[in-house]
């Protein structure tokens, strides 16, 4: 038992564990090229702290901001380049994603929020990213637009951009072809999380109910988004319950694998997104007790692994804070064989809770 438990948490905390290190990774040699000409060789690109607004890095030992209108481009090792927005004579650090009759950059806000740019006769432009649908403003932007872009919508993101730029770009020079396409595979996130809720159990043959239990859970989880509507959770928590009257006595305690496949209801760009997401939940029994009239005064514990379902409903509030509900059922769960004779012998519950929750994405 203790082996698995060990290799459940093993496969937890690496996919928590690479992806942080993966995010903060940093180059050992970078280069700040400044308007002036001048090239400094630092040594780490603060990323927390550098946007599209400044660069923090180190040089000499000591740290060093520079703002985008003062630096031409830099490498973290991806180049980074500084533009100037015609529309509010701002200048923005930006990475050129696309290039073509008509370029597309992209960058990150102070509130760590991607933005898209956008340049056409050679004046940059920032796109809404509040908007449902950019179809509109770029047929304004984009002569014939409508006419080779057949689609209802353009998302605001990477990968519904990329692509009716390319296609655009296509049509205004034929010789112009992209390799590659652009995923969701920036979009992997982990962190903590925390639930409070209510949680019902009901025993086999045993016609008296015990009520409900205050259930609490925490621990550590992953969101992978595969496309615009589907993205995947993993969550592993650790969960404890009690209940107690004249004949029982039970305290569960056990460890939750729960993967979830996710859909996307609703979405108001940086702003509010609602999901919902169903999959199983792989209960471990780590410390349970059970004591009750069956077992003449024993305690037992449960019978290892048990599965149930998960059903999760999300709601996401920028980049950093996810609520969750969720419904979970655990149909068939089984004390240990508590006596040895020709017959084994269990007792047989299944329970259901409703939970409250919040993720922290680190």
């Amino acid at each position: 038992m203790h082996q698995k438990i060990l290799i459940l948490i093993t496969i937890s905390s690496l996919l928590f564990h690479f992806n942080i290190k993966a995010q903060n990774q940093d180059s050992k040699l970078l280069m700040v090229i400044t308007q002036s000409g001048d090239s400094l060789v630092a040594s780490k690109i603060l990323k927390k702290k550098t946007n599209e607004d400044r660069v923090v890095f180190m040089w000499n030992g000591k740290r060093k901001e520079l703002k985008a209108k003062e630096v031409k481009t830099y490498y973290s090792p991806r180049q980074i380049v500084s533009i100037n927005i015609n529309s509010d004579n701002q200048n923005k650090l930006v990475e050129i994603i696309l290039n073509g009759d008509v370029k597309l950059a992209r960058s990150i806000s102070s509130k760590r929020v991607k933005k898209f740019y956008l340049q056409t006769n050679q004046e940059w432009i920032s796109l809404n990213p509040y908007s449902n649908n950019l179809k509109q403003e770029l047929s304004k932007l984009l002569p014939d637009f409508n006419r080779v872009i057949k689609k209802k919508k353009v998302h605001y993101d990477l990968v519904s951009l990329s692509k009716v730029i390319s296609k655009y770009n296509e049509y205004k020079d034929p010789s112009y072809k992209r390799i590659g396409a652009f995923q969701y595979t920036d979009r992997i996130k982990s962190g903590v999380f925390g639930s409070i809720g209510s949680r019902m159990i009901n025993i086999e043959d045993y016609p008296e109910k015990l009520g409900s239990s205050i259930n609490t859970t925490f621990g550590i989880g992953t969101h992978f988004q595969y496309n615009r509507l589907f993205s995947f959770w993993f969550q592993l928590g650790f969960s404890q319950n009690s209940w107690e009257n004249e004949d029982w006595d039970i305290k569960l305690r056990t460890l939750d694998f729960t993967p979830l496949l996710s859909t996307q209801l609703y979405h108001k760009l940086n702003r509010f997104k609602l999901s919902a997401a169903i999959g199983l939940n792989m209960n471990l029994d780590i410390s349970s007790q059970i004591t009750g009239p069956e077992f003449n005064g024993e305690i037992v514990g449960l019978d290892g692994f048990s599965f149930g379902y998960d059903f999760q409903l999300h709601g996401s509030f920028g980049q950093r804070f996810n609520a969750f509900v969720s419904y979970q059922i655990m149909p068939k769960q089984r004390t240990e064989n508590y006596e040895f004779v020709v017959f084994e012998r269990f007792v047989e519950f299944d329970t259901n809770q409703f939970r409250l929750g919040l993720f922290y994405f680190l």
